[in-house]
């Protein structure tokens, strides 16, 4: 199984394949203006990705700056 979040500014990212679909949305679930730092590994896809191809050592988000995510 396979976590992808897409920003809200268009970046794609492959979350750890350890985590499930509940802990992705739980930890989304939380305050919506705090940042929470993504489990690694994770590595940028997507066409104008920062580092896309490549794994990131860490990555901070703001639930709300999330636009959605998929579970393939």
């Amino acid at each position: 199984m396979a976590i992808i979040l897409y920003m809200r500014a268009g970046h794609a990212y492959r979350v750890s394949d350890n985590l499930t679909f509940q802990q992705v949305n739980d930890a989304l679930d939380t305050n919506p203006h705090r940042f929470i730092e993504v489990p690694g590994p994770i590595t940028a896809v997507g066409a104008g990705t920062p580092g896309e191809g490549q794994q990131i050592t860490h990555l901070f988000v703001t639930p709300d700056s999330i636009s959605h995510f998929v579970v393939t």
